[in-house]
């Protein structure tokens, strides 16, 4: 009992579990305690898969089609949640529920990803510059609820700042860690 107890406190490994229905949602189960330490886990896992996915010449040609006011990229993070087994109408499945299952806002059970704001870690964003269809701006936000606790900007194209290629960003920070 007491092996299975301190098993539990201090060797549970902190893992990043992807849905299946939304490749951009990240569910944290067992997230470490030290909040500076979990948001530099997510910073590093954000520019791998950005450095990765985004920068894929595929996904560029895919993605340069995108409206202007819609996110040229996107990954959230919530934290694992199973639920509760009582049957209430308005998002009590969980976030785990989104492993498998996509939203669903109708009818008289309702399960949406907004129904667990308190869930929220961090999403990234790459969006256009303002009034600036050829560079964007990539930041990383963390929540609290609703609330923006801290924001990280990873990627700035915008306001004449020095183009940085990002591949190139994410190697210095990646090797930086």
């Amino acid at each position: 009992m007491i092996t299975s107890v301190l098993k539990i406190a201090f060797f549970t490994k902190m893992e990043f579990i992807q849905s299946n229905v939304y490749p951009d949602l990240y569910l944290i189960k067992n997230p470490i305690k030290d909040t500076d330490s979990m948001h530099r886990m997510i910073k590093k896992m954000v520019l791998t898969k950005v450095n990765t996915e985004f920068l894929d010449k595929h996904r560029i040609n895919e993605l340069s089609e995108n409206k202007m006011n819609t996110p040229l990229y996107r990954i959230r993070f919530y934290e694992y949640y199973s639920g509760t087994f009582f049957l209430i109408p308005f998002g009590e499945a969980g976030t785990d529920h989104f492993i498998e299952n996509k939203e669903d806002p109708g009818g008289f059970i309702s399960e949406e990803l907004s129904h667990y704001h308190q869930y929220r870690i961090s999403e990234f964003l790459i969006e256009y510059c303002e009034n600036d269809s050829l560079n964007s701006i990539g930041k990383l936000h963390y929540y609290k609820g609703w609330d923006i606790i801290k924001t990280d900007t990873l990627l700035n194209q915008c306001n004449s700042h020095p183009q940085k290629e990002l591949s190139e960003f994410a190697e210095t920070v990646l090797d930086s860690n």
